[in-house]
């Protein structure tokens, strides 16, 4: 069986990292951003992370990224499993994807990513192109973090949590294998707000006090 190229360069990557060549101190051109998000104490919700180029001569051939959920209180929120640590790749569909029509992911070797422990998802994936993604371009979806509730600890309305990507484990490279400096322009919070049922409630709660108030007064009131 042909070994796919995702994994030839998840192997490549593995190298990389064991002889310490991990460094993103240099001027980046590529910019990743992490964004804000909502959850309901019962439900699931989803934050983009999405990756831009400021550099013309970049070329954009793979990637493998790390990202954490990390709490602010005592409670848990873990990113959504599918079963056997196998996360929803919503991203790999969308027309808006970094990778859009040649990703490997999506079409050799899915899923993109894995969870372990629960708080924790790596992803990766690599161009098919033999120029991978080059120049510059502006807020490309890099991947969709999907996250629910965590059933030890599940988090209370008002509980915060950070979604971090873990600099030290995540690379960027172009098509010889050589990594693309990056910086991180921004990392996500996480905010659990009631779930619509309970606005819903609470609106209808407050239409009898609503309605009283608007009540005309009797004449001798005026």
């Amino acid at each position: 069986m042909r070994l796919g190229r995702l994994w030839q360069i998840a192997a490549a990557l593995a190298g990389l990292w064991l002889a310490g060549l991990a460094d993103n101190s240099a001027s980046a051109g590529l910019l990743i951003s992490v964004w804000d998000s909502t959850v309901g104490p019962n439900g699931h919700g989803r934050a983009e992370v999405l990756i831009s180029s400021d550099s013309a001569t970049d070329q954009l051939a793979g990637f493998s990224v790390q990202f954490e959920i990390v709490p602010t209180s005592g409670s848990a929120l873990e990113f959504l499993d599918l079963g056997g640590g196998v996360p929803v790749d919503s991203h790999l569909t969308s027309p808006r994807y970094v990778f859009a029509q040649t990703g490997s992911a999506a079409r050799d070797v899915p899923p993109a990513g894995a969870i372990g422990p629960g708080t924790i998802y790596v992803g990766l994936d690599a161009s098919n192109s033999p120029s991978g993604v080059s120049g510059v371009f502006l807020d490309r979806l890099l991947t969709t973090l999907h996250f629910a509730p965590g059933l030890a600890a599940p988090p209370a309305i008002g509980d915060t949590f950070d979604l971090r990507l873990d600099l030290a484990s995540s690379l960027f490279f172009d098509p010889t294998g050589s990594q693309i400096p990056f910086t991180i322009t921004r990392q996500g919070t996480i905010l659990v707000i009631p779930e619509p049922s309970a606005w819903l409630l609470a609106v209808l709660g407050l239409w009898p006090v609503v309605r009283q108030g608007r009540r005309p007064r009797p004449a001798n009131e005026r």
